[in-house]
C-alpha cells in the first residue's frame, strides 16, 4: 500500500514520535510509506508562530531558533527507522505565489473569518481556531494579526491543494496527520476528504503508552465520538471490567491523577473551600472550560443557548441577582487552565462578583473537587466537570456542547429560562444513568498501544531508546556555543587588525 503520514507539529512533545511508531509499523509491512515534513520552507508556521506570541518577540528571530531544532530532531528520528522512507515537502512555493491574498472582509469580524471556505475546507474556522489557541484570546481582534493571518491563510491554500496533488501524484491509499483541527492539519485533513482517500486522524490515547487514530474524523467530532463511546462500551462483554475501569476514571481524576495529559487540579489544595462557603446556602458551582480551546472548532460546537461561555456566565450572574432567592449563591470556578488566557477576559468576569456571586480565580487554591462534592447543583459550559458530576450523583446542568452532550445525565436545558428553571428547583434530583461510565472506560481504555514509542511522561519520551527532544536541545546548544564562540574569536581578530 502507499502511506502517507504528513509530520507537521515536529517539535511539539510525542506527536511526531507517534508518526515514527505508525511509520515504522508500515515499513515492517512492506508498504510504500511517503513522509511528508518540512525544512524551513513554510511562510507561516504555527509552531514558530505560537512561539513568537508567547515570548512576545518577532517571528523572524523566534524562527532562527526553532527550524534548527525542528529539522535536526526530524532527520534523528528518520534515520532510527529500519526500512526506507520518501521524504517529500508538504508545502509548495509555487501553489504559495498563486494564492489569493486574505480579503479584509473576513477580517471585520470572527464570524466573516469563519464564512472563508474553499471547497469543503472550513479554511477560516481553522486559521481562527490555530491563532485563538496559540494567543489564549477568544475575542482577539483580527486586524491586528493581518500579516499573520495573511500568510496563514496562503500557506493553508497552498498546503490544500498540494495534498491533492500528492494523493493522485503517489497515489496515495492511506494518509495520517495529527489534530486535524489546526490550520493546515486540517487543509490536510481536508484534502483526504476532498479526494475520498481515507484519513487517520491522530491523536493522544487514554494513557502515555497509546495514542489513537480516528478514521476520516476528528476527536472533537461530537457525533462520531459518541458512536465510538458506545461501540467501544459494546464491544466488551466484560460488565464488571467496564465498571471498574470505567468508575476509576472518574476516582483518578478526583485525585489528581491523569494518564494522558497534565492535571490541572494539582496546585489545588485537597478539602478547601472558598471563605464565604456556607452549607445552610442554596450553593450552585458553575465549572468554566477554556474558552479559547473550543472557540473556533466548527458548527457543531456553537453554543445553543448562548453567544458564548462568557455571555452566558454574565445572563447567569445577572438572573441571581433579579430572579433567585436570597439563600441561593454562585460559585464560578474558573477554569485553571484559563490563567495564562488574555488577562482581560478573567478580569471582566470578576466585575461580576457580588454578596451572590463569588468569582474563583484560575490560580485559586480552592479544591474544585470539593466543590463538586458539596454543591448543590453544578453547571458546565463543556467541561469534563458536567459528566463527573452525573458519576458523583450531582446535579449536573449542561449549558453548552461536549464530548458527553449525546450523552444521558446532565440536564440540557433549551433556553436561559429553562435553565434558570433548573437552577432554581429545589426539589430537582441527579439524573442517574450509566452512560457516565460508558464516557469514563473510553476515555480510560481506548487508543493503540506504541510499539517503538517508550512514554516516560505524558510530554517526554524514547523512540527506539532515543529521546529526540533531548537530543535536538542538545544541539542547539552546543550551536549557540559555536556561534558564541566565533563571534568571540572575531571580535578579537578584529581588535587585532585595528591596533
Amino acid at each position: 500500500m502507499n502511506i502517507a503520514v504528513f509530520s507537521t507539529h515536529v517539535l511539539w512533545p510525542t506527536h511526531f514520535e507517534t508518526d515514527l511508531d505508525i511509520i515504522q509499523n508500515h515499513l515492517s509491512k512492506q508498504d510504500v510509506v511517503y513522509h511528508f515534513t518540512c525544512n524551513k520552507e513554510l511562510p507561516m508556521c504555527e509552531l514558530i508562530l505560537e512561539n513568537a506570541l508567547f515570548e512576545n518577540q518577532s517571528y523572524e528571530k523566534t524562527k532562527s531558533y526553532f527550524c534548527d531544532r525542528c529539522i535536526y530532531k526530524k532527520c534523528r528520528g528518520q534515520n532510527l527507522l529500519t526500512g526506507n522512507i520518501n521524504e517529500k515537502p508538504f508545502f509548495s512555493h509555487e501553489l504559495y505565489k498563486e494564492s489569493p491574498d486574505l480579503d479584509d472582509y473576513y477580517l471585520q469580524s470572527h464570524e466573516h473569518m469563519k464564512s472563508l471556505v474553499l471547497d469543503n475546507y472550513d479554511i477560516g474556522t481553522s486559521i481562527l481556531s490555530s491563532l485563538i489557541s496559540f494567543s489564549r484570546d477568544p475575542y482577539l481582534n483580527l486586524l491586528s494579526y493581518k500579516e499573520e493571518l495573511n500568510k496563514l491563510f496562503k500557506t493553508c491554500y497552498s498546503i490544500y491543494y498540494e495534498t491533492i496533488n500528492h494523493i493522485k501524484k503517489y497515489k496515495i491509499e492511506i494518509g495520517y496527520v495529527f489534530n486535524g483541527r489546526f490550520s493546515y492539519t486540517k487543509a490536510i485533513y481536508k484534502a483526504f476528504d476532498c479526494a475520498g482517500v481515507i484519513c487517520y486522524v491522530n491523536e493522544r490515547g487514554s494513557a502515555t503508552n497509546r495514542f489513537s487514530l480516528f478514521q476520516n474524523h476528528t476527536i472533537h467530532n461530537i457525533e462520531k465520538i459518541t458512536a465510538l463511546i458506545h461501540q467501544h462500551w459494546d464491544k466488551e462483554s466484560n460488565l464488571d471490567q467496564k465498571i471498574r475501569i470505567g468508575r476509576k476514571f472518574f476516582e483518578d481524576r478526583s485525585k489528581g491523577k491523569m494518564e494522558s495529559w497534565k492535571s490541572f487540579t494539582e496546585d489545588q489544595i485537597a478539602d478547601v473551600l472558598p471563605v464565604e462557603w456556607n452549607q445552610e446556602h442554596h450553593n450552585v458551582v458553575l465549572f468554566a472550560s477554556s474558552e479559547d480551546e473550543f472557540a473556533s472548532i466548527g458548527p457543531e460546537w456553537d453554543n445553543p443557548i448562548y453567544t458564548s461561555q462568557f455571555e452566558g456566565i454574565k445572563a447567569i450572574c445577572a438572573s441571581f441577582m433579579t430572579e433567585l432567592p436570597d439563600h441561593f449563591r454562585l460559585y464560578v470556578r474558573l477554569h485553571p487552565n484559563s490563567q495564562s488566557m488574555n488577562p482581560a477576559y478573567n478580569q471582566a468576569l470578576e466585575t461580576y462578583a457580588s454578596h451572590k456571586v463569588c468569582i474563583i480565580p484560575p490560580k485559586s487554591p480552592v479544591s474544585s473537587y470539593t466543590l463538586l462534592h458539596h454543591a448543590h447543583k453544578t453547571i458546565s459550559f463543556g467541561s469534563t466537570m458536567g459528566i463527573e458530576a452525573v458519576f458523583w450523583k450531582k446535579i449536573s446542568i449542561l449549558l453548552g456542547k461536549s464530548l458527553y452532550c449525546k450523552l444521558s445525565g446532565p440536564y440540557q436545558p433549551a433556553n436561559h429560562h429553562e435553565a434558570m428553571s433548573l437552577i432554581a428547583n429545589p426539589f430537582l434530583e441527579p439524573i442517574q444513568d450509566h452512560e457516565a461510565l460508558k464516557y469514563g472506560y473510553f476515555f480510560k481504555s481506548y487508543g493503540i498501544e506504541y510499539q517503538h514509542y517508550l512514554p516516560i511522561d505524558y510530554k517526554s519520551g524514547t523512540f527506539k531508546g532515543v529521546n529526540l527532544d533531548e537530543a535536538a536541545v542538545a544541539l542547539i546548544k552546543v550551536d549557540k556555543s559555536w556561534a558564541r564562540l566565533t563571534r568571540i574569536i572575531m571580535k578579537i581578530r578584529r581588535s587585532w587588525f585595528q591596533s
